[in-house]
């Protein structure tokens, strides 16, 4: 399965089973799959997108 299956599986499961799925990554092509993006620099969080 590649990275984009594995995402469109994460965004299935959360929405047919109602939960939050949170994970942490530098590729900017997830953001296709999320309904919110924090970003963070030296442990804090700067803003939401």
């Amino acid at each position: 399965m590649t990275g984009r299956g594995i995402m469109a599986l994460f965004r299935s499961i959360a929405d047919e089973e109602h939960v939050t799925i949170m994970m942490a990554t530098h590729d900017p092509t997830i953001e296709e799959y999320v309904d919110y993006t924090y970003r963070m620099a030296d442990g804090r969080v700067l803003n939401e997108r």
